[in-house]
């Protein structure tokens, strides 16, 4: 979605538009992410690949970054690098590091604003780092607090000028998008973004953060022994993945500065509790049992990775052959084109007519008015609808649930009304594709086709 998002930039459509009227999408970040990735398209690289690049190199950011936080912090050579080596080993972090969506830039540049003040570089080139991180993510704010800390802890009257120079900067950007698209700025990034919140969700969060960092998790907390400001980034983080993870549609990309985080504060965990030293001397005490902890986060990691890398193949050749199957109606003689899966749309260059995500969200809660696409739809005017459930099949698919992407029960009525299932084929998600095209066009088929 980001990248069908950026291609629209790129070829000269709005960004933040009217989520009332064709295409029913919503921009739910910053303009960061969709900026660069615009760029990159506009010198001949595809949608994915730039993307895909842009978080290449913000993993690689956060890295040198994580680096330089701890050569300030930590004095153990052995644990920096047992720092940076449990970072790599996170599996989350390789994953949404090479996937196109803004978390793992909005981290970068907000992990970059606290290197450049533990460095004592410029308060200039922080605020900066900052704002780039508020504009790729909204919620990319939790190293405010510690940040304006650590100025305060040295002048309290410098930690009032930048948090107030801070505000009056993101105020005025903000404004200032907001009048350029007409008020569709603070509708697209937050009356759209506030998704219903899921218990279920918050336990799924939950379930699997301890099992990817609870070994990280122990590692932390048995070396806190008072709020320092690499500790109240790691609370806040903490804070705002908590607040925002139960949402609707949420994935593991909302961990990634939490693990970050929680990797530096195993760094200095190590440090400060002397543990390469105990353990190569045989101390009898209970630092040295740290490495428990820390051999499982690595074990699981390392499996976790595996797991993610053979899923990646496997998915990547049934995606190919579903693509192949389903060319022939996306061709541009079929017309207009409503699907649920971007990819087809990213592949075949087709563009993205709604967003059935956010379009049944914002009609459920009565922001959008359906009468425009029921009326498309009763007239035939989409020559091809691809969905991922067979709308005259009498029970939902096999492991649909609330997160699950599917067209409000009166657009799924005119499909039934007013087109005829043409073919199904298979795919990795729920029961496949089921393409339909208007009556009029095609011999009705058998339901259970």
């Amino acid at each position: 979605m980001v990248a069908l998002e950026s291609k629209i930039f790129a070829n000269g459509g709005t960004l933040y538009h009217d989520p009332n009227t064709y295409p029913y999408t919503v921009s739910p970040y910053g303009i960061i992410f969709y900026s660069l990735s615009a760029l990159l398209q506009l010198v001949r690289l595809t949608p994915l690949s730039a993307g895909r690049l842009i978080s290449c190199f913000a993993l690689l950011s956060v890295f040198w970054s994580a680096w330089r936080i701890l050569k300030i912090l930590v004095a153990d050579p052995y644990a920096r690098l047992t720092g940076i080596l449990l970072l790599a080993a996170t599996a989350n972090i390789l994953n949404w590091g090479t996937i196109g969506q803004t978390d793992m830039l909005a981290c970068a540049f907000s992990l970059a604003a606290f290197a450049t003040l533990l460095a004592r570089r410029s308060l200039w080139w922080c605020g900066i780092f900052i704002l780039l991180a508020a504009f790729t993510k909204q919620t990319a704010l939790a190293e405010i607090p510690a940040i304006l800390l650590y100025i305060s802890t040295r002048n309290r009257k410098s930690a009032l000028t930048f948090a107030l120079g801070l505000a009056t900067a993101a105020t005025l950007i903000a404004l200032t998008l907001n009048v350029l698209t007409k008020g569709q700025y603070f509708t697209n990034t937050i009356l759209a973004n506030l998704n219903p919140f899921s218990t279920a969700k918050l336990q799924q969060q939950i379930q699997q953060f301890l099992l990817a960092s609870g070994g990280l998790l122990i590692v932390s907390v048995a070396g806190f022994r008072r709020l320092t400001p690499l500790y109240l980034y790691t609370a806040a983080a903490f804070a705002i993945w908590l607040l925002t993870s139960p949402k609707i549609g949420s994935e593991l990309n909302y961990q990634i500065e939490i693990m970050t985080l929680l990797a530096l504060c195993s760094a200095t965990t190590l440090d400060q509790l002397q543990f390469f030293p105990k353990l190569f001397a045989h101390d009898p005490g209970w630092v040295p049992l740290l490495q428990i902890p820390l051999l499982l986060h690595l074990v699981v990691n390392f499996g976790l990775t595996a797991k993610i890398l053979t899923s990646r193949i496997t998915l990547e050749r049934l995606r190919r052959t579903e693509a192949i199957q389903l060319a022939p109606y996306l061709s541009p003689q079929h017309g207009r084109v409503l699907s649920e899966n971007f990819d087809l749309l990213i592949s075949s260059g087709r563009p993205i007519e709604l967003d059935p995500w956010f379009y049944v969200l914002l009609t459920n809660a009565h922001r959008i008015d359906p009468s425009p696409l029921l009326k498309d739809l009763a007239a035939g005017t989409f020559g091809t609808i691809i969905v991922d459930q067979n709308v005259f099949a009498k029970t939902l698919p096999a492991g649909a649930n609330e997160d699950t992407l599917f067209l409000p029960p009166s657009a799924l009525a005119q499909i039934r009304q007013h087109y005829v299932l043409v073919r199904h084929v298979p795919s990795p998600y729920l029961e496949g594709d089921y393409i339909y095209q208007p009556q009029r066009k095609c011999p009705p088929a058998p339901h259970n086709l």
